[in-house]
């Protein structure tokens, strides 16, 4: 069931985020949001919110937040790719194609990194979600979202 979003969650996800990606609170200014039992979800300003509590989530906008631990998806991080300054590992072609089929990255700059969730970006281009674990960055991309293969 999907219902307006209590402030409470929505001020302790927005200070996530922000902790964790530098994300500045103005940035989220511009989304209107409503939750379900496991996902927050980021609509339209413009759409009212109460009739927006009653629709299909995947009709009135996308998936933004896992609510255990608040996990930014994929697609709200390449919405907010600007304003995300903290926790972004930079890869190259080569491991950007082998992130995006799901393998691990274990040879990369992971100096500015905290341990926990992080994003991958090719140059300005959020790939995706993966996990530092102090060693390596484990693809959180889901796996029906991988490519399978990768021509150029």
């Amino acid at each position: 069931m999907i219902s307006n979003i209590k402030p409470t969650i929505k001020k302790k996800m927005i200070a996530e985020l922000t902790k964790r990606y530098g994300i500045p609170k103005s940035a989220f200014k511009k989304f209107a949001f409503v939750e379900s039992e496991h996902y927050i979800y980021a609509c339209s300003k413009s759409m009212d919110r109460d009739m927006a509590a009653k629709l299909n989530p995947d009709r009135i906008g996308l998936k933004a937040v896992n609510k255990d631990g608040f996990m930014i998806e994929t697609d709200f991080a390449q919405l907010l790719d600007e304003y995300i300054t903290k926790n972004v590992l930079q890869v190259d072609s080569e491991t950007a194609k082998q992130f995006v089929q799901g393998f691990v990255i274990n040879d990369a700059d992971f100096s500015k990194l905290e341990q926990g969730q992080v994003i991958v970006k090719y140059g300005d281009y959020v790939l995706g979600r993966g996990y530092y674990n102090g060693k390596r960055v484990v693809c959180h991309i889901a796996t029906a979202r991988r490519l399978k293969k990768i021509e150029i």
